[in-house]
């Protein structure tokens, strides 16, 4: 019975794979792009869940790293089991696309991407506070970031 539990098990069982992680000594703690910039190291909430797109093949976090606290909330996209392929879609302290000089404050937790790797991410600005939520679509193939929603403005399509 053990062999065939034993059996079942390794043909069977996906282990899971760290693709990035906030253990500074591990080469894996990088921010891909940043230079340098590692993960937040602690024990509390320093990643967000991920969420995948509906093949799997894509990800995409919300997370910290520790380059300060005005500059250290992200959004990261990446594809497959390795960290080399991800990249920073949008960092706080940033310029928010399209807001005219406002830049991103924190980052919410829910985030979404499709197959092709747009990736779907609602933020906190520095506008005033009528104004600074925003929603944003990013489009990978194009790298154009396209405002969604955003608090206080008219929805498209919606009476007035």
């Amino acid at each position: 019975t053990l062999a065939c539990v034993a059996t079942f098990a390794t043909s069977y069982a996906v282990l899971p794979k760290a693709i990035f992680t906030n253990i500074a000594s591990s080469p894996t703690s990088l921010v891909p792009g940043l230079g340098g910039i590692r993960f937040k190291t602690g024990v509390s909430s320093q990643f967000d869940r991920p969420f995948y797109s509906p093949d799997g093949s894509r990800w995409v976090i919300h997370c910290l790293n520790n380059a300060g606290t005005s500059s250290d909330d992200m959004i990261v996209e990446g594809s497959g089991t390795s960290g080399a392929t991800g990249s920073v879609v949008a960092r706080e302290g940033s310029a928010a696309p399209g807001l005219g000089g406002f830049i991103y404050g924190i980052f919410r937790e829910g985030c979404a991407v499709n197959d092709q790797g747009n990736v779907a991410y609602s933020a906190d600005t520095n506008a005033a506070t009528t104004a600074d939520d925003v929603v944003y679509v990013w489009r990978r193939a194009t790298n154009i970031f396209e405002i969604f929603a955003r608090e206080g403005t008219q929805a498209v399509g919606q009476p007035s």
